[in-house]
């Protein structure tokens, strides 16, 4: 397969995705559900200039889409459609950052003479996959923060993958960065740290200098946003 073509048939997955998720963003799903308006709330708060890593309400909220929600805020009010065009972005990233990573899991290994069109074909497929599931498009209709969870796992692993095949550190210090950053999408984000770790011992058992090496650049990525977040002691009280 040729890379302009490549690259045309991921602009039609991309405008498909579009089109799945932001046409009639302020009144498809109807209304606001609890947790859609919580997430408004803490927005607000930051609007307001009341600046927190943790939210209580609603069972507790992590910040990252109260803060970069603010730009869609100012454009567009602070309104339901704002709040979901958030979720739609993100929905969308996410297929892009599906195609990244499939294109690192098919050529880690493939010398750049040798990639099938398979190979090639194999990211289009999957970011497709992602475009058109029905319940990712459903959740990115609604204004949830842990829809930005899968698409900064996603370029985590995937910029782990880069590392792995290019061997430069600033991979692996994207690839920690992404993780590190995971602790501010969703709950579920705490524990891919842990799948890496696991991942570096079982891929590098043989070989502690590589793990100590790759190791070392990831989790020097990860390690400033948790202490950020572990420390915040003040804002996680209230």
């Amino acid at each position: 397969m040729k890379q302009p073509l490549n690259n045309a048939l991921i602009i039609v997955v991309i405008v498909i995705a579009i089109a799945f998720r932001i046409p009639y963003l302020d009144s498809i799903p109807p209304g606001l559900n609890f947790d859609e308006g919580a997430e408004g709330i803490a927005a607000l708060d930051v609007t307001a200039g009341d600046y927190k890593i943790w939210w209580f309400i609603g069972g507790g909220k992590e910040p990252l889409m109260a803060y970069l929600v603010q730009p869609l805020f100012w454009i567009f009010g602070p309104t339901r459609f704002a709040l979901r065009l958030y979720t739609a972005l993100m929905g969308v990233g996410t297929v892009l950052a599906v195609y990244f990573l499939s294109w690192e899991f098919g050529i880690r290994n493939q010398e750049s003479e040798s990639i099938s069109n398979f190979i090639l074909l194999l990211p289009i497929i999957a970011a497709l996959g992602v475009a058109t599931s029905f319940w990712h498009v459903a959740y990115s209709r609604i204004a949830f923060r842990a829809l930005s969870n899968p698409m900064v796992a996603t370029l985590a692993i995937g910029f782990l993958w880069k590392g792995l095949r290019t061997h430069r550190r600033r991979d692996f210090i994207w690839a920690g960065s992404f993780t590190g950053g995971l602790i501010y999408t969703y709950l579920a984000g705490r524990f891919v740290p842990v799948t890496i770790f696991l991942f570096f011992i079982v891929e590098y058992n043989t070989t502690l200098e590589k793990l100590n090496c790759h190791a070392y650049s990831c989790f020097s990525g990860i390690c400033p946003t948790w202490i950020i977040f572990s420390t915040a002691s003040s804002c996680l009280c209230g």
